[in-house]
């Protein structure tokens, strides 16, 4: 019995997924979606993304005859995991600010690749093994791994048919 309920189930769970495809100019013009209707529109993003800073700071003081040094080693991460959904804040020309917290002000900056046409994540400056990337008004670094961060939408399909149906007796004199 339960077995059967298994099987019944497994259609309806299959059906409910719905893909994540990668938001593209393209897609937005051929869909005709202006600024607003952005704004509108569940993101996510394509692949983990660390944010990442360090500071050090320490201090050093002559006591007894020694010298005294006080290091401190400050570390700030910001995780986003694969799939997490976001919102857009700011859009303007091909550029959109997405943020994945509550707080307006904390959003990564995506835009249109010249590429592939697809929203990546966007730098102040690239190296060759990172980026440096402005988040809640602080620099922080990105890795170059993350430079193919894209972001994703769902699409659904609805397909409408309808079907008229007549069934005629025939004609007779």
């Amino acid at each position: 019995m339960k077995n059967l309920i298994y099987i019944l189930l497994i259609p309806f769970i299959l059906g409910s997924c719905t893909p994540k495809i990668s938001f593209t100019t393209s897609l937005k013009n051929e869909l005709g979606i202006n600024e607003d209707n952005v704004k509108k529109l569940q993101f996510y993003v394509s692949q983990d993304i660390i944010l990442y800073r360090a500071k050090d700071e320490g201090n050093s003081k002559i006591k007894g005859g020694n010298i005294i040094i006080n290091s401190q080693k400050f570390t700030d991460q910001v995780v986003i995991k694969k799939g997490t959904p976001g919102v857009a804040v700011k859009t303007k020309d091909d550029k959109i600010a997405v943020s994945f917290e509550c707080d307006n002000n904390q959003f990564l900056l995506f835009g249109a690749s010249s590429n592939d046409d697809s929203y990546k994540i966007l730098a102040k400056e690239w190296t060759s093994t990172q980026g440096v990337i402005s988040y809640s008004g602080k620099d922080y670094f990105l890795h170059k791994n993350n430079a193919s961060s894209v972001l994703l939408v769902k699409l659904k399909h609805y397909n409408k048919y309808n079907r008229k149906l007549r069934k005629l007796k025939g004609r007779r004199i």
